[in-house]
């Protein structure tokens, strides 16, 4: 097999096994703002309610947004989380 014919199988193969990979890889849809943003006058964060998508696009969001996912620290946040419209 000459060189040109050899590297024409290596990019065959490669573009197969993205194009198969890819057919494995679940569809990421983008994240977007449902309601917010509401402001904890506790702590002076905004948060923002996003639609149920992957972490992945929801931390993508939150950085768009200025911030990245909440993590809850304390019952006090838990509650006002819990409770805000």
């Amino acid at each position: 097999m000459n060189s040109k014919s050899q590297n024409r199988s290596e990019w065959t193969l490669v573009f197969m096994v993205v194009g198969i990979l890819s057919s494995f890889i679940p569809f990421v849809a983008n994240a977007s703002v449902l309601q917010g943003p509401v402001t904890n006058a506790s702590n002076g964060h905004l948060y923002y309610l996003l639609n149920q998508t992957s972490w992945t696009a929801s931390e993508a969001e939150a950085v768009s947004l200025g911030g990245h996912l909440t993590t809850i620290n304390d019952a006090n946040e838990n509650a006002w989380v819990m409770s805000s419209p």
